[in-house]
């Protein structure tokens, strides 16, 4: 019977450190469109915007405490947005200098790389005085995301590969 629960608790504490080594590895982000690899989710960032209408840390991409948060376009298209240091999203059109939710910003929309569906949005800052210094990032659309992990996990082998 000793033997039995020692088994258990093997058991038991092997699976939660398979499961923890697996929550804490990056996950990819990719177009939830084509499927194109965006980025990884080690370089989310929490990049606040005062205009937020709500914010949230949530659990997402293999990542605790990632900052969710809601945005509004024109006062009524309200847009769940993640920011994230880098991106493999293409911007496109001239930077806009109407600042929108992060105030010292110019933007452009940036498009994916495959389908060309809108991801989001790089902004950068630029000081006027000094010609080399900026400071880049992105704003993603959270529902034009999905994680490389989770459809990984929706692929069913047949039966007679296993």
């Amino acid at each position: 019977m000793f033997t039995i629960l020692l088994l258990l608790l093997f058991v038991n504490l092997s699976c939660s450190l398979e499961n923890s080594e697996k929550y804490n590895s990056t996950d990819g982000i990719l177009c939830r469109f084509c499927g194109s690899h965006l980025l990884s989710s080690d370089k989310i960032t929490s990049k606040h915007s005062p205009t937020a209408l709500y914010t949230v840390n949530d659990t997402l991409f293999n990542r605790n405490e990632v900052l969710v948060q809601l945005l509004s376009k024109d006062g009524f298209l309200q847009i769940p947005v993640i920011t994230s240091s880098q991106s493999t999203c293409v911007g496109q059109e001239e930077w806009e200098e109407k600042e929108i939710w992060f105030p010292g910003y110019t933007w452009k929309p940036c498009f994916c790389p495959e389908c060309g569906i809108l991801i989001g949005w790089m902004f950068e800052h630029h000081n006027p005085k000094i010609v080399e210094a900026h400071d880049q990032f992105f704003g993603l659309i959270l529902g034009n995301l999905i994680s490389e992990n989770f459809t990984n996990s929706l692929i069913k082998y047949p039966n007679s590969l296993l």
